[in-house]
């Protein structure tokens, strides 16, 4: 996909230097940040989720034997 951005010239000049240094295209290391980026917020906001159910989720004791039985089982394999 081809998309236009406008980015400040310092940051510009960093990019070009960047890629210049790795040997990479522009392209390349734009597409990978902007990859890098969307992951990153992804974790974040899971982490933010699961911090959000501390104490007030409760598992049964039944459902952590099934999942420790799962694991077992897997590690067998």
């Amino acid at each position: 996909m081809r998309v236009t951005v406008h980015i400040p010239s310092n940051t510009e000049k960093d990019l070009k230097t960047f890629a210049a240094n790795q040997n990479r295209s522009i392209s390349s290391v734009v597409a990978d940040s902007i990859e890098f980026y969307i992951r990153e917020n992804k974790r974040k906001a899971a982490i933010k989720s699961i911090k959000s159910m501390i104490g007030k989720v409760k598992i049964s004791e039944d459902a952590l034997k099934e999942i420790e039985a799962i694991r077992l089982d897997h590690d067998r394999t």
